[in-house]
């Protein structure tokens, strides 16, 4: 960037990047428009690890969000970056967690799979 701010949109005045915090409270609503990619914010030298976490985790919602509409056949918009967002969690140390409440697959019960298979 020639700005001078590594990867940071509109959110802070040039200058030395490691000088300036990001606008953190956009950056949880919409972090695409503070940060580049989701690197220039895992390479960010003034957030905390668990900060950058946490506004990738979000990031990373919302890239799930664009490919599931893309699925459903809604109208395209910008591509998904999710792997590459997952690629900075991972580099963060962030181990992947499915949600608890998130449901699961259907088992059938083995009582219909005996009368299915009589």
């Amino acid at each position: 960037m020639q700005d001078g701010t590594i990867g940071i949109r509109n959110a802070i005045p040039p200058g030395p990047a490691a000088a300036r915090l990001p606008d953190l409270e956009r950056a949880l609503v919409n972090p695409a428009a503070v940060f580049d990619t989701p690197a220039a914010l895992r390479d960010h030298p003034r957030l905390l690890p668990s900060c950058k976490r946490e506004i990738l985790r979000r990031w990373a919602w919302d890239e799930y969000l664009k490919e599931v509409a893309a699925a459903e056949g809604m109208a395209e918009g910008e591509p998904s970056r999710l792997d590459a967002v997952k690629a900075a969690l991972l580099a963060l140390g962030e181990a992947r967690r499915p949600d608890p409440a998130a449901p699961a697959a259907a088992i059938p019960a083995p009582r219909a799979l005996d009368r299915a298979a009589a």
